[in-house]
Formats: C-alpha cells, structure tokens, sequence
C-alpha cells in the first residue's frame, strides 16, 4: 500500500508508483481511477547523442608517419527495447569523421544489432551496459573505401527528469579492422584498423 494524503491506493508498478507521487501535492481523488490507464511500463527507448572520441590505434598516412591519440567528434543514434528485467535488445548508429592536415581525411559508420541492461538505482537515477556486433564503412578522401565487422561496447548512467525523458552520459567504445590497401605499406605486426573510444552526452526518450 502507498500511503497518500486523503488515503490509501494500491499500486501494481513502478510507474504508477512515479504518477502518483508526481501528484502527491495535488488532489488525487479524481485521477487515482484511471491510473491503470497511465500505468504500463515504457519499454521502447530512443537516443541520440555526441561527444568527444579519442582514436586509440594508431592512423597512419605513410608507411613510417602515423597520428596516435587523434581526438574527433562522435554522432550517435540508438532504439532499444526494454523488458521489465532491464535486458533488452538494441540497434546502434554511430558516425565518426577526423581530418588529418594535408594528409586528407576519413568518415566511418557504424551499424549493428546489441544487447544491453539498464539497472535502476532509483526512480531517476540508472546505470546500463551494452554490447554489440555490426557492420563498419569506412572510406578516406583519397577514393580508398572499405567494409568490416566491428565491435561496440557502452557504458553509462542516466538521470530522468520525467517518465518520458532523460539525460544520459556513456562512455562508448568501438573497434574495427579493414584491409590493407594495395601498394601500402605497414610496419611489422601493425594492422590497418581503427579503434575509437568516446565520451557522449545524449537525450533519451520512452515510449
């Protein structure tokens, strides 16, 4: 049973825990009956988010220069599907560009399928996880393009300021290996490949 100023209600979930309090300084007698009308829980997920990325494996432009620690920008968009568990099942967008001087510059998108979990500490506050396998296209300036399986992992915490939206930070992770392009050189045991790691800030929306 919630205790309430003018009462007692019983409630079966979550989220009419969260409407009821939200209305826990207003009069509640009129909208505790349809309660079971606003009570199922959201379990669809939209995001988009965008930070900083640092490429973590070596860029290399000849044989013998290289760029390490490149820092970019990072485009991310996510749908997820949420059971009342907290697993649940996504689809990843990500997109990165970087620009290297006179040596040109290159762009790779990221999509593929992951499966993530999303544990909430409290009514606002949650943290989740996420790991992913998908398909990476990645092309330079110079007409060299190429496509490989890559690998995404998240991590991050989300604060929601209503039921419906919510602010999240995440760290994000990516890593892909392509083919070494004709006539190019590499240094022994150096793979043409490109590891990426992000801190993001997005907006969540449920429905």
């Amino acid at each position: 049973m919630l205790l309430l100023p003018k009462g007692s209600v019983k409630v079966s979930s979550q989220d009419e825990i969260w409407r009821v309090d939200s209305l826990r300084d207003e009069d509640v007698a009129g909208t505790v009956q349809n309660a079971s009308k606003t009570a199922d829980n959201l379990h669809n997920r939209l995001s988009v988010s965008a930070g900083l990325t640092w490429i973590t494996s070596k860029i290399y432009v000849t044989s013998t220069d290289y760029y390490s620690n490149r820092r970019c920008w990072d485009f991310c968009a996510d749908y997820e599907y949420l059971w009342n568990s907290g697993f649940g099942v996504g689809l990843n967008y990500a997109m990165n560009h970087a620009s290297f001087n006179h040596y040109g510059s290159f762009t790779q998108h990221y999509i593929g399928p992951s499966f993530v979990y999303v544990y909430r500490i409290t009514r606002r506050f949650s943290t989740e996880v996420g790991l992913g396998l998908g398909y990476s296209y990645y092309s330079e300036s110079g007409g060299y393009t190429d496509s490989a399986m890559g690998v995404m992992f998240k991590v991050g915490m989300e604060y929601l300021f209503t039921r419906n939206f919510g602010l999240g930070l995440q760290y994000r992770a990516c890593g892909c290996s392509y083919t070494q392009p004709d006539g190019f050189e590499l240094p022994k045991n150096e793979q043409y490949r490109l590891n990426r790691a992000s801190i993001q800030l997005g907006l969540h929306y449920y429905f």
